[in-house]
């Protein structure tokens, strides 16, 4: 997943992500289209990146008939100021005991927010509160 987004392959992107969170944009077209258009915009300000991690995952969750996770996801990008780096709280599930996992990224949203949109989210989902990206100028 993190590759396919750090090299541009947005359609590979969107496979990873949590089908009902595509949905919830308007479909995979929509969001394909919305992602080159933000990338773009990006790439116009000089802005890439660089690379993705991401931590150990929290305690796996067996809620309803999924498994349930959060995991930091750490960016690290070029900007022409300098490097940035970005952190946010990713939410795994995964509907076949873990073979496969679909993420969503939360944008520091809590639980409770989450719950709205997705009401099958485990209420014991650990969401770290959102930092604000951190610039390392040259």
């Amino acid at each position: 997943m993190a590759e396919n987004l750090r090299v541009g392959n947005y359609g590979n992107f969107i496979d990873a992500i949590y089908p009902g969170f595509v949905q919830s944009v308007g479909g995979r077209s929509k969001m394909l289209q919305e992602i080159k258009a933000g990338f773009q915009n990006l790439e116009n300000r000089g802005i890439k990146i660089d690379s993705v991690a991401f931590s150990k995952p929290n305690e796996i969750i067996s809620h309803g008939k999924e498994l349930q996770t959060t995991l930091l996801e750490t960016l690290l990008l070029s900007t022409p100021k300098g490097l940035m780096i970005s952190k946010s709280t990713l939410i795994a599930i995964s509907s076949d005991s873990g073979l496969s996992w679909n993420f969503i990224d939360t944008s520091g949203r809590e639980i409770k927010k989450m719950k709205k949109t997705f009401p099958n989210l485990s209420n014991k989902l650990i969401i770290a509160e959102q930092e604000k990206p951190v610039l390392y100028s040259h």
